[in-house]
């Protein structure tokens, strides 16, 4: 998983062992905002075991444009905008999600804590394998899965690069629980 930002953009992109064609990815962010949960806005069964969010991404790869979902949780999730992933690097098993940053209002310093993971097509899948885990996150498609220790990304001042080793690991295991 590589994370950048420039100064009004940030740019996501997940690598796997293998690009299958009915992924949906689900991003978790916690921004600092007051207003957090321990809920998703696509209602996926999962056990965030003590972390929570303020911004959801849910994205999927079936359909070649305005295929993620950009959401903010206050009282209740709200879905803030609609937004295209590049899947021109399929070929390398890599998807890329650039978003303007004012979505997370966040700033030069400030630190965005977040898990992806991968999941199936069925609407009440949850995310088999997650980035902060580096072991298989549930045992069956339909039982809630458990997040790990959320990983940390600093908004810097200039375009910069967080390379997180794992997730290419973590993310190919994206089967089916026997």
């Amino acid at each position: 998983m590589d994370v950048s930002n420039n100064a009004t953009h940030m740019t996501i992109t997940v690598e796997t062992l293998g690009y299958a064609n009915w992924t949906k990815y689900l991003f978790f962010f916690n921004t600092g905002a007051p207003d957090q949960t321990a809920t998703n806005a696509w209602n996926r069964p999962m056990n965030m075991n003590g972390n929570t969010i303020d911004r959801f991404m849910g994205s999927w790869v079936d359909q070649p444009a305005n295929n993620a979902q950009l959401w903010t949780y206050g009282a209740n999730w709200a879905l803030d905008s609609t937004i295209s992933n590049d899947q021109s690097d399929t070929g390398n098993d890599r998807v890329s999600w650039t978003f303007e940053l004012a979505w997370l209002g966040l700033g030069v310093g400030e630190v965005l804590l977040f898990d992806v993971g991968t999941s199936g097509g069925g609407d009440f899948d949850t995310t088999v394998d997650l980035l902060s885990r580096d072991t298989q996150a549930t045992d069956w498609w339909t039982n809630a899965a458990t997040a790990g220790n959320y990983r940390a990304y600093t908004i810097v001042p200039t375009p910069g690069v967080l390379a997180l080793a794992g997730l290419a690991g973590a993310i190919s295991r994206r089967r089916r629980a026997a």
